[in-house]
Formats: C-alpha cells, sequence, structure tokens
C-alpha cells in the first residue's frame, strides 16, 4: 500500500504508477496479490495530487473553498473504498491461501481471455461487449 502511495506522490500519476504495477505482474516480478495492495495504494496517492491542484486555486477564495472540497470529496472516497476492499481481500485470502475477491475476479478475467488460441492469435477475438452490443446499431447506420 505504501509502496503505491509513495510512487504515485513521487511521479504525480497514478497511471504510471499502475502501468508500472501490471507490467511487473505480467513480467512475474511480483505476484497478482502483491499488485493488489499496491495499485490500491497508488489510488489514494492520487489524493495529493489533487490537493495540490486545488490548492492553484489559492487567488479566489470561493473557488480556492471549492476545488479544496471537490478535492477531499476524491480523497474520501479513494481512502474509504481501500478501507473496504483491503481488510476484505487480506482476511479473505488469508483464509483461503490463494487471494481474495479482487484476486478472483482478476484471475477469472485473464483466464477467460486466454482460454483460446495459439500464440499470435487474438485471444478476445469476437469477446469484446462493447462490439455485442454496438454491433446491431453500427451495422444499422451502415446499412442506410
Amino acid at each position: 500500500l505504501m509502496v503505491g502511495i509513495l510512487a504515485t506522490v513521487l511521479v504525480q500519476s497514478s497511471s504510471t504508477s499502475t502501468s508500472i504495477v501490471v507490467g511487473l505482474v505480467g513480467a512475474e516480478q511480483i505476484t497478482v496479490n502483491t499488485g493488489i495492495p499496491i495499485i490500491m495504494g497508488a489510488n489514494i496517492g492520487t489524493s495529493v495530487t489533487n490537493t495540490l491542484v486545488s490548492m492553484g486555486q489559492a487567488n479566489d477564495r470561493v473557488t480556492l473553498h471549492r476545488a479544496f472540497s471537490a478535492a477531499t470529496v476524491h480523497d474520501m472516497f479513494n481512502m474509504l473504498t481501500v478501507l473496504t476492499l483491503l481488510p476484505i481481500e487480506i482476511v479473505i485470502g488469508a483464509i483461503q491461501g490463494e487471494g481474495g475477491p479482487l484476486y478472483w475476479i482478476t484471475k477469472a478475467f485473464a483466464d477467460m481471455a486466454m482460454e483460446s488460441g495459439e500464440k499470435g492469435e487474438d485471444p478476445l477475438k469476437d469477446k469484446s461487449p462493447t462490439k455485442i452490443v454496438t454491433s446491431p446499431l453500427a451495422a444499422l447506420v451502415i446499412e442506410n
């Protein structure tokens, strides 16, 4: 958790921190179970960034109040989400020995994506929910 917070504060980008963690998991340098708290920490680390941005409105008292209020709402949302999900993940992971709900969800998505295909094939071809929903409308628009 603290690694994610610190990394995000240093680079001022949770996307960068998250991308690094995803790359490390993909390269099997860290496990998914280790990566989950780091990504949650990256989410909390964005609190520093939005607070700094809100402080940029210091020239107008009303705007500063609104910006800081919005930043605080964002901070509380991130912190409450982590305070809710991280203990559940840790406790269930400790009981099961394999991982908690977030681990199971990511494993299910990864298994579904990789269930078919040889190297070089697109395992997600024709499985996109967006394509399934938008294909009929796209065909209708293209026809006319």
